[in-house]
């Protein structure tokens, strides 16, 4: 049976919650050997904008691609 853990009934206040929530990270990175990633991206708010405009050229290439073969499949259909 799975039971579930609420952090407002264990941490009375916002301190104990912060370092009630490290312990756990820490305890999840430790069983499952992968490193939280969604901390990193605290780190750095401007991550999302990089990921994006690093990206930009090849979701543009893909959607050209896309727009490109579904023009040329309605085009075709009519000759069919």
């Amino acid at each position: 049976m799975t039971k579930i853990l609420y952090l407002k009934t264990l941490c009375k206040t916002k301190a104990m919650k912060k370092k009630l929530t490290k312990q756990l990270k820490e305890a999840l990175v430790s069983l499952n050997g992968i490193e939280d990633t969604y901390a990193k991206r605290e780190d750095n708010p401007y991550a999302y904008r990089d990921f994006i405009l690093n990206n930009t050229q090849d979701f543009l290439e893909h959607a050209v691609e896309y727009s490109i073969n579904d023009h040329l499949e309605r085009y075709l259909k009519d000759f069919k």
